[in-house]
């Protein structure tokens, strides 16, 4: 199950994953982020905010998460993770080295100082 929020005035996607991750969610996300971005062009930021990495629901949410990355990832400026977890910290330093949005990680709490960077402008 994803919790998901749409920012629409800040152009920010705030995930809340809570138990693992199923096609389905991805299927949700795109039916809420794709007016937006036809509309927008790009988001300003996604938020994941977990206190540990769920996991997938079997190998088809796997691989609709890895659908939805790569159709998405390109309009999306900045990725902030939200997490305690070494795991997910592990996968936000991956992704930060192999995919164009800039990734950063946040220790539980500073959701309020992750959010204030994913409005900042980032560098040229």
């Amino acid at each position: 199950m994803l919790g998901m929020e749409l920012l629409h005035d800040r152009g920010i996607v705030v995930l809340e994953p809570a138990g693992p991750l199923a096609a389905e969610d991805f299927d949700r996300l795109a039916a809420m982020v794709d007016p937006y971005l036809a509309e927008a062009g790009a988001l300003r930021g996604v938020l994941v905010d977990t206190h540990r990495f769920p996991g997938w629901d079997g190998l088809d949410a796997l691989l609709a998460h890895g659908r939805f990355v790569r159709g998405h990832v390109a309009h999306v400026k900045r990725i902030a993770i939200v997490t305690a977890s070494d795991f997910a910290g592990m996968i936000a330093r991956v992704a930060g080295a192999v995919l164009p949005p800039e990734v950063r990680r946040f220790e539980p709490g500073e959701r309020p100082q992750a959010l204030a960077w994913l409005e900042e402008e980032p560098p040229a």
